[in-house]
């Protein structure tokens, strides 16, 4: 496979559309029998993006969250 353009790992090189973490992580629990998370047990900050609110989402759900 042929890669063209510069290859960059600049913050400014990632582009986050309207909530398509939300998004990407309730897809993730729909499907998921466990989850495995690093999360430091800290509660949401509301800023969006973290681990907490997905592992609280599937603690709700029932789903078995491994914190690591």
């Amino acid at each position: 496979m042929a890669i063209s353009g510069p290859i960059t790992d600049s913050p400014d090189s990632v582009r986050v559309v309207g909530d398509a973490p939300a998004a990407a992580n309730s897809e993730l629990l729909q499907r998921a029998d466990r989850l495995a998370a690093v999360w430091d047990g800290e509660p949401p900050s509301g800023k969006g993006g973290g681990t907490a609110a997905p592992v609280l989402e599937a603690q709700a759900a029932g789903i078995p969250v491994d914190r690591i």
